[in-house]
């Protein structure tokens, strides 16, 4: 009997361990979800997760992906695609998704047109729609520029614009946040609202953007909506200055050599003028060429 009893549990342990290897079997062996090789593919491009850069590895699972249908997969190969009508092919089909930043990238392509795709401002306006509704702040940007600037078959209509601006700008798109910031300062198509304007000024430098910074700067030194403060306006063009734009550069090397907010230092402000030398602006390098001669005599 307890021999019995022994070939039996032997039989069990036996079944027991080759249902637990091919349940092993079966997990080793099942394939990757689309997603699964869509983030695989960033490690490839990125060199992450030990991996070595291999973009051509990187580009075959983005079209694995894609061709499973995973809509990010599909913008990213179309991103590496040559042919612009491949590259269509693979936007529209995630655009069919209600991917939002597909819609972006397919206004993109209507509406520049190219040598193979036809521009066509009409079928790009409707993606840039769709995509605001969807909540893409790059054409949500784009629409309500469109209001503001009365641009691409949109009439000039502030509240669309104030409208469109604000989803993106909630977002926080920079961008939209400096037109909104120009829309209430300049008082084109609103009243002039100087609160509003330093208000969507402030949220964007917070973000370190270094144009806002300089817009902040312009008011602080004019008294613009608050009171003047120059050396506080001297410290934000400064950060500006820092961050690596050439105009406030520009800026910050004529403060410091008037000494209007700080004291003159014209060694400083000989440092700034070299960096805004160099700038790509053919205005500002020729401005800054001009001071550093100035200073030279």
């Amino acid at each position: 009997m307890r021999k019995y009893l022994l070939l039996a549990t032997m039989a069990l342990c036996f079944g027991t361990s080759m249902a637990q290897q091919n349940k092993v079997a079966q997990q080793t062996s099942k394939e990757p979800t689309a997603e699964e090789l869509y983030k695989k593919a960033f490690d490839y491009l990125r060199g992450d997760n030990g991996e070595i850069i291999d973009s051509l590895k990187a580009r075959e699972l983005f079209l694995k992906s894609a061709e499973m249908g995973y809509a990010p997969a599909q913008c990213e190969y179309a991103f590496s695609e040559a042919n612009d009508e491949i590259s269509l092919k693979w936007l529209l089909k995630a655009a069919s998704q209600n991917y939002p930043l597909a819609y972006w990238w397919v206004w993109n392509t209507y509406y520049n047109g190219s040598d193979n795709i036809q521009k066509d401002i009409d079928k790009a306006n409707l993606y840039l729609e769709k995509g605001a509704e969807l909540g893409n702040e790059k054409c949500q940007w784009m629409l309500g520029g469109s209001y503001h600037y009365g641009e691409d078959g949109y009439p000039v209509n502030a509240q669309k614009a104030i409208f469109w601006l604000e989803k993106a700008a909630n977002q926080n798109y920079i961008t939209a946040m400096l037109e909104l910031g120009e829309i209430y300062k300049d008082g084109n198509i609103v009243k002039r609202n100087m609160t509003k304007a330093l208000e969507w000024y402030n949220k964007a430098s917070d973000l370190g953007d270094p144009v806002a910074k300089t817009a902040l700067a312009n008011a602080y030194e004019d008294g613009d909506g608050v009171e003047i403060n120059r050396e506080h306006a001297f410290n934000l063009v400064r950060e500006a200055a820092s961050l690596g734009y050439d105009r406030a550069q520009l800026r910050l090397s004529m403060m410091l050599c008037m000494g209007r907010g700080c004291e003159r230092d014209v060694e400083s402000a000989r440092y700034w003028l070299g960096l805004a030398a160099k700038s790509t602006d053919k205005e500002i390098r020729e401005a800054a060429l001009e001071g550093i001669e100035a200073l030279s005599k």
